[in-house]
């Protein structure tokens, strides 16, 4: 009878140890912090400030944003395209003749027979500030010559200038201008419009005598009101980009076209 009672006071004190030992760990359970990034914080909390897919603030929720170009009607436009003997390539000239005035144009070309049938196909003649009023020479190199093809359909797609509040492109002075060894065309220029501007847009026009041969773009940004700045133009190129020779303009015409405040959006 001594030994059962020993074992049985054995027995009860091993399981007050558990039951101790299991509280005990509900307590650590509870209180039981985790440190995330540093900072700790409860396992509650953690989980609740945990980042999912599904969560708009989650690095794997990225919204996708596509550009979309939109046609531009025909007939807003008047070109010609000619064939270059000396060059090889063919000059196209467009002309905006509507009162939109356009960031971007693209012009695909559609080459057809006489019967009508399309024989070739030539993508992405690239316009930048197209102005109501303005023309612009580009040229380029189809897989067939003006003698291969009858007519043509030209596709026009692109972005209409938005309505950015602007300043008097006047305001920016041209103090200076000349042609530097590498054929490039380069202005020393001032803005003198009174306040900071975020872009300033100019235009080049090349002439042989009073004929206008190329035109070219270009554009400066950031600039503080007083700021002397200076902007150089590429030589005109044929349809390869090599620079045409160097008597195919005689004089050139600088115009600053658009500026736009720093404070515009």
């Amino acid at each position: 009878m001594k030994k059962r009672r020993n074992k049985n006071s054995i027995i009860l004190s091993m399981l007050g140890v558990l039951v101790l030992l299991e509280a005990a760990g509900c307590s650590a359970e509870q209180n039981r912090d985790t440190t995330v990034g540093g900072t700790e914080q409860s396992q509650e909390t953690g989980e609740e400030d945990m980042l999912t897919a599904d969560d708009p603030e989650s690095p794997d929720h990225e919204e996708t944003q596509y550009y979309l170009s939109e046609s531009i009607p025909a007939e807003n436009f008047s070109y010609t395209i000619e064939g270059s003997e000396a060059q090889g390539d063919q000059i196209f000239t467009i002309q905006n003749i509507s009162d939109q005035d356009y960031s971007y144009v693209q012009a695909d070309i559609l080459f057809y027979d006489g019967n009508s049938q399309l024989v070739d196909y030539y993508a992405g003649l690239s316009m930048y500030n197209l102005f109501a009023g303005s023309d612009q020479i580009l040229r380029f190199v189809p897989n067939i010559s003006t003698e291969q093809y009858d007519h043509v359909e030209v596709l026009f797609s692109g972005d209409r200038m938005t309505e950015a509040e602007t300043v008097d492109p006047a305001g920016v002075q041209i103090e200076e201008q000349a042609k530097v060894q590498d054929g490039r065309i380069v202005a020393k220029c001032v803005n003198g419009t009174g306040t900071d501007l975020s872009t300033v847009s100019f235009r080049i026009d090349y002439f042989k005598g009073e004929n206008k041969v190329a035109t070219g773009y270009t554009e400066a940004s950031m600039l503080a009101a007083d700021r002397v700045f200076a902007v150089s133009f590429e030589a005109p190129a044929d349809g390869w980009y090599t620079p045409l020779p160097d008597d195919y303009y005689d004089n050139w015409e600088i115009t600053v076209v658009r500026a736009v405040p720093l404070t515009a959006e």
